[in-house]
Formats: C-alpha cells, structure tokens, sequence
C-alpha cells in the first residue's frame, strides 16, 4: 500500500493514466529530493498491471542483488579469490541487512537502493587501468544516476572526486578537474528551481555545531550501533569516520601505484558513506538525537563499513614501529568481533521491526481498504494530510488503482 510520502506521488500517477504527465510533473522536487529515476521505475512497473508497492519492494531486492554483484567485480578486481569472496559475505551482511526495515517495506525507498548501485558502479570504473573520456561520461552519468535519485546521491560527486585524487599518480590531475566542472555542472542542475523546505528550512544556523556532529556520528555508525541506541551508534561513526580519514591519508600516500588502484573504489565507497551521514546529519539535527536512529538511513551509512572491509583486505602500509603494529592488529580483531556481534543485533532490531510493521499495515490496510467512511485520524496513519488522502484514493480506484480496495469485502449495512 502507498505508505506516507508516496503519497504525493499518487498525482502522477492519475496523470500517467490519463496521458497528461509531464516531464515537470516527474522532475518537480520531493521534499529535499529530486526523484526522477525513482518515479519513472514506478511508473515502469505500473505499466504490469496497477499501481503496486509489493512490485516496487520486490524490485527493491533486484536492485540490492545488482549492488552485491558489483561489489563483487570491485573484490575481484581489486583483491585474491580468498579475501574477496570474505569481503562480499562481510558486504553482503550490509547490503542485505533487515536492520534496513524501512527502506524494505516502503516502496518509494527504492531510490535509497539505486542510489547504493551507482555508487558501486561509480567505484568499480575507478578499478580500471585508465581512465578514459568514455569512462568519465559513464562516471556522470551514474552521478546523475544518484542525484537524480535522492539528494543524499550528491554524496557521489565528493566520493568519486576522493577517488579521482587517490589514483591522480595513474591518471593524473586532469581528470579530477574535469570532475569538479562535472560535479558543479550537476549540482547546479538539481539546485535549479529548488527551494529548501521542511527541516532544512527551519535549520538556518539555530543549530550548533555539536548537534550536527553528533546527529552525523549516529547515522554513520546505524549499520552496526542500531541495537545499542543513540550513544552506542554515535561511538561507532566517530570510530568509522576517523577510520575512513586516516584511510584517505594513508592510500593519499601510497608509493605503489598498483596498491592505490585497489584501494581506490573502496575509497569511493567510505567517502560517500560519511558523505551522505553528514547531510543527513546536518539535515535532521533539529529533530533530536532519536530521529537520527531511523533505520532507512542505514542504507548510506552502509557503504562507509563496506568500504572500511574491503581497505583491510587490501592491506595498507602504515609504516608503524613493530610493537604499534601488534597493538593495532589486537584491536583490530577486537573491534571486529564487536563489530560482528552487534552487526548481528542490528539485525535482530530489524527483524523485529518487520514483524511490527507487519502488525501495523494490516491496520493501515483496513483503512485504506474502508476509506469512505474512515475518520480523518485514521487517514493520518497513511499521510499527515487527510483530505488529500481521501480525495487520492478515491481517484486511484476509480482507475483500478488499489487493489486493496477491489479486494475488499463488502460490511454488511456499510459502504465499504
């Protein structure tokens, strides 16, 4: 069932239907986002039947399975069989994580997976022996893929740029100029007729510097603090940030040419991870600390842990004295297995939370299935704008739109 803000797409929709829809009516902003790809999967996978958020999770699962498929091409070509089939059952635990709860059940979240996608398609380019005029164009081009999909896509653009600059030895500095004419080039295009809205219009500068810290810190640690709440999430994005950094120094001075071009996708990967954890973070400071533990985020925080795993197995050289060495390699089997245990409670939290979701959209299905002579506070578990919601329901299934609706059964006295 459409579920919160896939409402406002229900227009479109009506719109396909009657031949009217427009480019601006696809391109028109969403609250901070632009989500032109997503709308035009939506509107592809209405053309099978109806209007279906069950096709659009399920599409959803493809789109992870193309991501996993990546993943594995970066592992291979930047690492032996052995550590990379470990690092693509370490990245597969992320990708495929039911912690991501939201981002499963609720259809229009599919832009949060394609988003994912292009940035590994974007790290795995980086992979090659040059970089061509051909490679370059495919690069924007799957930026725009993600910018174009959410405003958390822009993270793209510093990610691959960060990549650009780790394998300037190889490429050269060319590229990664023509890159900042790409980038500026794209973000100008989103911006053009955007308006800041919602939370990001409130923020202005009320909010300190320590509460965007601290809302970034919780978003990139999510993927593994999730169970463990604010505080437990905030230390592990301080921890994977200041990872990710010193990351970047090191493969930054990397002598061996061939050891930056392994490191350089995964680079990619843990630049967009922190990234996009810190314009979620900047965005969402002024909710409070508990809104930055929701689960749909964990979608971009994921590729910072994806790409701290793959760095490792590329085995960096950190030129530290012996006994540092042996301290650094203990903590690192400590924090790995800590990593590991509360992996495994992130995902536990999620399972839970399908399970509770569960519960609550066959309630929300008895509303949207009765809507006439549902009460406008019942409606506003579907949407906050009740009226609106009514009015689009009613239009859907004049069109054979919800299935829910011709499904449901008659109340005997009632007009169902």
């Amino acid at each position: 069932m459409p579920y919160w803000d896939e409402w406002s797409w229900a227009p479109a929709i009506l719109k396909y239907h009657a031949g009217t829809l427009t480019f601006a009516d696809v391109w028109a902003q969403r609250n901070e986002h632009r989500m032109l790809f997503p709308q035009l999967v939506m509107l592809w996978l209405d053309s099978f039947g109806y209007w279906s958020q069950r096709r659009e999770c399920l599409f959803s699962v493809v789109v992870v399975t193309g991501s996993l498929w990546l993943l594995w091409r970066i592992a291979r070509c930047t690492l032996p069989l052995r550590p990379a089939l470990i690092v693509v059952a370490i990245g597969s635990s992320f990708l495929f994580s039911p912690a991501q709860s939201e981002n499963w059940l609720w259809g229009y979240q599919i832009a949060w997976f394609m988003v994912d996608l292009a940035v590994l398609g974007a790290a795995l380019l980086l992979a090659g022996p040059r970089l061509s005029l051909g490679v370059l164009l495919a690069e924007a081009a799957l930026a725009m893929f993600a910018a174009f999909s959410s405003a958390f896509g822009l993270a793209i653009l510093p990610a691959v740029a960060f990549g650009l600059f780790v394998r300037r030895k190889s490429f050269g500095n060319a590229p990664l100029l023509r890159w900042i004419v790409v980038s500026v080039l794209i973000a100008m295009t989103y911006l053009w007729g955007w308006h800041a809205g919602g939370s990001i219009k409130d923020l202005g500068f009320a909010i300190g510097l320590a509460p965007r810290v601290l809302h970034t810190s919780i978003v990139a640690g999510l993927p593994l603090g999730l169970a463990g709440g604010t505080w437990t999430s905030a230390a592990f994005g301080m921890l994977g940030i200041a990872l990710a950094a010193v990351c970047v120094v090191v493969v930054g001075r990397e002598e061996d040419e061939g050891k930056s071009a392994r490191a350089a996708p995964w680079i990619v990967m843990l630049a967009y991870g922190v990234v996009s954890s810190a314009i979620i973070g900047y965005g969402r400071a002024d909710l409070g600390p508990e809104q930055a533990l929701a689960s749909r985020y964990i979608t971009c925080s994921l590729m910072l842990w994806v790409g701290l795993v793959g760095l490792g197995a590329v085995r960096l050289r950190w030129n530290m004295p012996p006994l540092s060495t042996r301290i650094v390699r203990g903590a690192a089997v400590l924090l790995a297995l800590v990593a590991t245990v509360s992996l495994f409670a992130a995902w536990s939290v999620g399972t839970k939370d399908v399970a509770a979701y569960a519960v609550s959209y066959r309630s929300m299905n008895e509303v949207l299935a009765n809507y006439r002579r549902a009460s406008d506070f019942d409606l506003r578990t579907l949407f906050p704008n009740a009226g609106f919601v009514r009015t689009e329901i009613s239009a859907l299934a004049g069109i054979g739109q919800l299935p829910e609706i011709r499904a449901a059964k008659p109340v005997a006295g009632r007009q169902s």
